[in-house]
């Protein structure tokens, strides 16, 4: 729009995802004065696994920066897939031995909350219908289905903006965001903005997907281990209230009692 750059450069730009490195590539081609054929070849250079050289010719510092922090932001998702799983397979093979010693228990009752939590991270909510606990699975599912439905709603909130941006960097003005005017009823920053916050909201929908779903596996895990407490009237704990009728007082204590 500036006629700073051409509409092959528009074009290969458009194949850069974030937004930071396409603004730091557009200041490399007007100070570099690259040409569209250079600019495709930076660009699938910094695409591959290999980083960049240093050459200020050829690759400046600012790029290879670039590339390091993206990939580093990259790189966090499969960090965080393995710090939720880890421990729910550890849970899940932790009950499985602690239910060795359980001498007093038949094996299928001592291997229920192994199998309620496995029952569960295989499809939410049948770790509930095990335990027998009906009423859970509804919850499960709603709020699986909530998250699930601010994830799609923000990601196509974000593809808007997201195609807005990419039509006015290939020269364009004839996007949904830019009015009839001369100028642009939300400006590129505005749709730079926009696109962060949607991001942003996904990625939150996504973490409260995970959430819903260890949590079914960890109550579904809770609720078997409390079915296995053995609770009868051979041992129990009471409040109890005494009425001293001849200081007309009442006392009030735990009455503990034990048959044998």
């Amino acid at each position: 729009k500036d006629n700073f750059i051409s509409m092959g450069h528009g074009r290969a730009l458009i194949n850069i995802d974030d937004n930071k490195l396409q603004m730091k590539i557009y200041e490399i081609i007007i100070k570099k004065n690259l040409s569209v054929r250079n600019t495709e070849r930076l660009i699938n250079d910094l695409k591959k696994e290999k980083s960049p050289s240093n050459d200020d010719d050829k690759y400046p510092k600012e790029i290879t920066s670039a590339i390091k922090n993206l990939r580093k932001k990259y790189s966090l998702g499969s960090k965080m897939v393995k710090n939720i799983f880890l421990p729910i397979f550890f849970l899940l093979n932790m009950n499985i031995f602690s239910q060795k010693d359980s001498l007093n228990y038949s094996k299928e009752f001592a291997l229920g909350p192994s199998k309620s939590a496995f029952y569960s991270a295989v499809v939410p909510g049948l770790g509930q219908l095990y335990n027998k606990k009906y009423w859970k699975i509804p919850i499960v599912y709603g709020g699986l289905a909530t998250s699930i439905f601010f994830y799609q709603k923000n990601n196509d909130e974000y593809h808007r903006y997201r195609d807005a941006y990419k039509r006015r960097l290939a020269g364009f003005s004839d996007d949904e965001f830019f009015g009839n005017g001369p100028n642009p009823l939300i400006s590129n920053d505005g749709l730079i903005r926009a696109q962060n916050t949607y991001k942003r909201n996904k990625e939150l929908s996504i973490l409260i997907t995970i959430g819903i779903y260890v949590l079914n596996i960890i109550d579904a895990n809770v609720d078997a281990h409390l079915r296995q407490y053995n609770l009868n009237e051979n041992l129990t704990i009471k409040p109890h209230i005494k009425f001293d009728e001849i200081q007309s007082k009442s006392s009030f204590g735990l009455s503990l009692n034990i048959n044998l």
